[in-house]
């Protein structure tokens, strides 16, 4: 995994360490099932079945919050982006809230439901 990610994301310098992978949905208009990955500094999405992808640095993002469908919404200065089909959502919203933490002291996490009082290992 590591290697292809590397070849798929050319920009994440290889330092940089992979936290967690899963298998999630872009909702743009036409919904993008894929793989999202996040990494130190950055969530990726790579589209399945095509070369599509996404690169998001946790500096460029403003907030992120889920919904009560289990609809993960990234907002950055100029755009927002939504994912769905995420398994075990409620636990890798908390992993995501832990990480952007630790890559952005002053980035706003906005939580409607679940506390982030303990982490869980998605591998």
């Amino acid at each position: 995994v590591n290697q292809e990610f590397y070849r798929r994301f050319p920009n994440i310098p290889e330092h940089e360490k992979i936290l967690t992978d899963f298998y999630a949905t872009w909702l743009k208009p036409t919904p993008a099932p894929g793989h999202m990955f996040i990494t130190e500094q950055h969530i990726c999405f790579s589209v399945t079945m095509m070369l599509s992808v996404l690169c998001i640095p946790m500096e460029e993002i403003i907030s992120m919050n889920m919904s009560m469908k289990s609809i993960l919404v990234i907002y950055t200065k100029d755009s927002k982006f939504s994912f769905t089909g995420i398994a075990n959502f409620s636990n890798r919203f908390e992993f995501l809230q832990r990480a952007f933490k630790s890559s952005k002291q002053n980035l706003t996490i906005i939580s409607n439901k679940f506390p982030t009082n303990k982490i869980e290992a998605f591998r």
